[in-house]
């Protein structure tokens, strides 16, 4: 979290300026040996992320008491999975007025560009969800002191994922066939400004990161 003692200009900065994943940490699905060094380096690092994930969320739900921030806890993983359905469904109709109130910045943009081209090419897209393979999980949980707040959630789910082309020929996929899905969804909100949370993007932990720092001489973020 950011300081109340940075400089205003930072946090401004930080509030107008898209940066990305805010922190890019995920769980490993799979825990090295108890009996090797790695297992307690990991179990150290997981417990060190728990405690400030949960800092975050306080940090997050400060109008809130105790037993309404744990229900919110576990009532939001819902409200995340019936974004991201709402969000699969509408692209699949091509619904973009709908899209606008899911979708955040560059992903929308990114959502109407292929919806345009799907448009051009006249290809048609069928999809369905299917239900959980595994319930959702929080994976990271950021707030930075200008009130920009993250989640990251991991949804594992069933899906349908169809693609036709304008003669009605199959291009990808099978009718017929549902796939376990897994993906990383960043949610984001400005907390304390109008709006709710939306869907800011995916996030795949094993794809290389770039990592910034802030340059206080120079004002502006560079390269770690």
């Amino acid at each position: 979290m950011l300081s109340r003692t940075q400089p205003s200009r930072m946090r401004s900065y930080y509030q107008y300026v898209d940066l990305g994943v805010l922190d890019p940490y995920c769980r490993i699905n799979k825990r090295p040996s108890i009996f090797t060094k790695d297992f307690y380096r990991v179990l150290r690092q997981d417990f060190r992320y728990n405690v400030l994930n949960w800092a975050c969320w306080i940090k997050i739900t400060q109008s809130m008491g105790f037993f309404e921030r744990v229900k919110y806890y576990d009532e939001f993983k819902m409200k995340a999975l019936n974004m991201y359905t709402d969000l699969n469904q509408h692209f699949a109709d091509g619904d973009l007025k709908a899209l606008r109130n899911i979708a955040l910045g560059k992903m929308y943009y990114r959502l109407k560009f292929e919806l345009k081209e799907r448009e051009e090419q006249g290809n048609k897209y069928y999809w369905k969800y299917h239900g959980l393979v595994d319930n959702p999980k929080y994976q990271c949980i950021r707030f930075y002191d200008t009130g920009l707040a993250q989640l990251i959630i991991k949804l594992h789910t069933k899906q349908c994922i169809v693609a036709f082309d304008k003669e009605g020929k199959l291009i990808t996929g099978d009718p017929e066939e549902i796939k376990n899905i897994v993906q990383y969804v960043v949610f984001q909100r400005n907390i304390g400004e109008k709006g709710d949370w939306g869907i800011y993007g995916y996030y795949n932990p094993e794809a290389p990161i770039k990592v910034f720092k802030f340059d206080s001489d120079k004002s502006q973020l560079i390269p770690d």
